[in-house]
């Protein structure tokens, strides 16, 4: 398994992890309007591999599918994957 494929597959377990943590425990960042995991954004932040942050969006966006509107497991979902399409769009991916 090269770098790469690990990578993505880090971020894809971290991602879902802390998705989770946060849905429990809630965001506490008062400081922003971030719903979640502060972690997840800045793993986010920090990442320049656009086939990695392809994968992040792409799992959020089957989070907010499986969830109804108004849940807010979507909401956390979606917000993850706004942020990683933002930074997709910053990076010109």
């Amino acid at each position: 398994m090269d770098i790469k494929t690990k990578l993505i597959i880090g971020i894809c377990c971290v991602v879902s992890f802390f998705l989770l943590v946060g849905i429990l425990i809630g965001g506490d960042d008062s400081s922003t309007n971030k719903l979640g995991e502060q972690s997840i954004y800045d793993n986010i932040d920090i990442t320049t591999d656009c086939d990695a942050l392809q994968n992040v969006y792409n799992i959020a966006m089957d989070n907010v599918e499986r969830r109804q509107p108004g849940d807010e497991l979507r909401k956390v979902s979606l917000s993850y994957a706004t942020y990683a399409n933002t930074r997709m769009n910053n990076l010109d991916c």
